[in-house]
């Protein structure tokens, strides 16, 4: 009996869908390479090129901005409008107001600063007016005594006498003591406009101190009657008896003409009445002038302490 052919074993139906599940993997990813028509180590390039730029761009971690819509203005009335005008006006008036108070203050403070100074100039002007008056009294005085001297004739007089007095008081050079104003103050004023900082009473009082009595004072000086004097002195009183006030002694030591100088009786170089009268006429004529201008001198000091009195009544001192 012929033997029985083996039937093959039965394949259990699970097996082939165990065995065959791999192999669809593998197809599913070979079909999916192949329908980008790549072969399988382009993709696995394309990859890695992929990780690598994911790496060196990341995806921005920055969310997106949202989008705020305005919301709509109220519009405003006209009250509000000219509400907020008025209040621009307000405060560029007050800024306009504040610096009109502070350039007020400031130019206050300038016109105290001025007027100080004028205060100064005056005080010494009022100081140098009564030295020079008491300098040119002097001078008086010794002119008076020469005229006396003169009176008494060519029999009576002393010819030493005759020459010292004509010689201390300025007979051969006559001496008057002139008075040098300080004008700084009111020179500075109007080189800078600063006049209009001071009241207009102040300003008045100060204009006919310097414009009027200083102006008149330098046209009353008796420089005239001085240069006249001392070309008649020179006619009558020779110099040769007047030597010693040339030396480096009589200067070291004063100077101070005395008597004891005139070592020899001198004598005048003309000794007729008619001439010792046009000498007498020349001392009496400049002693005159120099006595008019010693009054001036007085009233221009006592002008300018009511000046200065004003000024510190219009400008105190003590509030600057």
């Amino acid at each position: 009996m012929a033997e029985r052919k083996k039937k093959p074993a039965a394949v259990s139906p699970q097996e082939p869908r165990a065995q065959s599940r791999k192999p669809k993997v593998v197809t599913k990813k070979v079909a999916e390479n192949s329908n980008i028509g790549l072969p399988t180590s382009d993709i696995q390039n394309n990859s890695d090129v992929q990780n690598k730029s994911e790496i060196e761009h990341p995806k921005s971690e920055i969310p997106k901005m949202e989008v705020h819509h305005h919301p709509e203005v109220e519009k405003k009335g006209i009250k509000e409008y000219l509400l907020e005008g008025l209040m621009i006006f307000i405060a560029v008036f007050m800024g306009f107001i504040a610096e009109n108070v502070r350039e007020g203050i400031v130019e206050k403070h300038r016109a105290h600063e001025y007027m100080k100074e004028m205060v100064a100039n005056l005080q010494f002007d009022a100081a140098r007016c009564v030295n020079n008056i008491n300098s040119n009294l002097v001078t008086i005085k010794g002119l008076d005594s020469l005229r006396d001297e003169l009176k008494k004739g060519a029999v009576a007089w002393d010819a030493k006498t005759l020459y010292y007095l004509a010689a201390k008081y300025g007979v051969n050079t006559p001496q008057v003591f002139h008075a040098n104003f300080d004008q700084s103050a009111i020179t500075e004023l109007r080189s800078s406009g600063s006049l209009r900082l001071i009241d207009e009473k102040t300003v008045e009082s100060i204009a006919d101190y310097y414009d009027r009595q200083l102006v008149a004072i330098g046209t009353r000086t008796p420089d005239d009657q001085a240069t006249q004097l001392n070309k008649t002195g020179n006619e009558f009183f020779d110099w040769k008896y007047l030597e010693f006030t040339l030396n480096d002694k009589f200067w070291k030591n004063g100077p101070e003409i005395i008597k004891e100088e005139f070592t020899s009786t001198p004598v005048l170089l003309k000794s007729n009445k008619a001439d010792l009268e046009k000498l007498y006429n020349a001392i009496c004529i400049f002693e005159v002038r120099l006595r008019n201008y010693n009054w001036i001198l007085f009233r221009t000091s006592n002008n300018a302490k009511a000046l200065i009195n004003s000024i510190n009544k219009a400008y105190p001192p003590n509030n600057d």
